[in-house]
């Protein structure tokens, strides 16, 4: 049993590929960079199965952008993040607007 909890889909969802590598090294310490891979997509399964075709894996997120604006990060169908300081910085990297902007 996984420990994150599965996403509720809203009407109107839509979801981006979305990837992550871990930049820079021990003496100065190491940040996420994300980019942008394909998408938006009207359905999960879609964005889903076209990152898995196009990386070769399932190493990646799923942006869910609702109204316009990034308000979570999916591994599969699960939640791995909707916390505001990495969708802020997720949003800034990958352009896609985040519900905590002004």
């Amino acid at each position: 049993m996984s420990e994150n909890p599965k996403w509720i889909h809203h009407p109107g969802d839509t979801y981006s590929v979305v990837t992550c590598q871990y930049v820079g090294n021990v003496r100065h310490g190491f940040r996420p960079f994300y980019a942008l891979k394909a998408g938006p997509f009207k359905q999960r399964a879609t964005a889903w199965r076209h990152g898995v075709a196009e990386l070769g894996h399932d190493d990646f997120n799923l942006a869910v952008v609702r109204n316009g604006l990034l308000v979570a990060m999916l591994w599969d169908d699960e939640l791995v993040d909707d916390d505001s300081e990495v969708l802020a910085d997720v949003s800034l990297q990958t352009h896609v607007d985040w519900e905590g902007q002004p």
